[in-house]
């Protein structure tokens, strides 16, 4: 039976990195998270693409040196589908860092899982602070002072 080992249990699923697979379902999270200010690595590929068939190994790899916690998402192309954001990409494979919902660097180095999580470490400590959050306004109490009564308009009837 695949996926059994000796005794009829499954095999333990490995505690390893897996990247956020970006849909129209799972977009929020990537939204959220790189307008916290979070910088979220993305690589954009397309489906056939013999350049990015050629890079998988060395971003899995990357991914997986960089642990679960590093902010590393996955787009796959989809003409029916591109968020605002990442609508400029123009050639496949690319890979970009996000913060605060923009996009913060390009990838340029070699296709090796050494340049890439060199890549990942470099824009997550260059990462830009997190936007102020704005003050609450505080409301004053004051006593209030006694005034003269100021009549109240009258609705006026239409005749």
């Amino acid at each position: 039976m695949p996926g059994a080992v000796k005794g009829g249990s499954k095999a333990p699923k490995s505690a390893s990195a897996a990247p956020l697979v970006l849909t129209q379902k799972t977009y929020k999270k990537f939204e959220n998270g790189s307008k916290s200010g979070s910088v979220i690595v993305v690589l954009h590929h397309m489906i056939g693409c013999p350049h990015c068939d050629m890079i998988r190994g060395a971003w899995s790899e990357a991914v997986q040196r960089a642990g679960p916690n590093a902010g590393i998402a996955e787009m796959s192309y989809d003409p029916m589908w591109i968020p605002n954001e990442m609508s400029d990409v123009r050639g496949f494979p690319t890979i970009r860092a996000y913060s605060n919902g923009k996009a913060i660097a390009e990838y340029q180095g070699d296709r090796t899982a050494t340049s890439i999580l060199g890549f990942i470490g470099a824009t997550a400590a260059a990462a830009p602070a997190k936007p102020a959050a704005k003050p609450t306004p505080v409301a004053k109490k004051t006593a209030k002072k006694p005034s003269a009564a100021v009549p109240k308009k009258r609705a006026s009837a239409k005749a």
